[in-house]
């Protein structure tokens, strides 16, 4: 029973975590300019939500989307 409370926390912390950058090159000049946020450069969408565009005012909306 335990176990499965952690695993829903996990998941609920996963699906409500904020939108925000995770580096410090996202949009640094020098840094990541604002052209990497395509599909060649899948390391600074992944760390750049914020700076490239991909946050939306329902996190767990998108999240929920994603999973589907």
């Amino acid at each position: 029973m335990h176990s499965i409370l952690r695993i829903l926390a996990a998941v609920y912390d996963w699906l409500t975590e904020e939108c925000k950058d995770k580096h410090k090159n996202c949009g640094a000049n020098p840094g990541w300019p604002q052209s990497w946020c395509d599909s060649a450069h899948q390391y600074v969408l992944d760390n750049c939500p914020a700076f490239c565009g991909l946050c939306s005012e329902c996190t767990l909306c998108s999240r929920f989307v994603r999973m589907n």
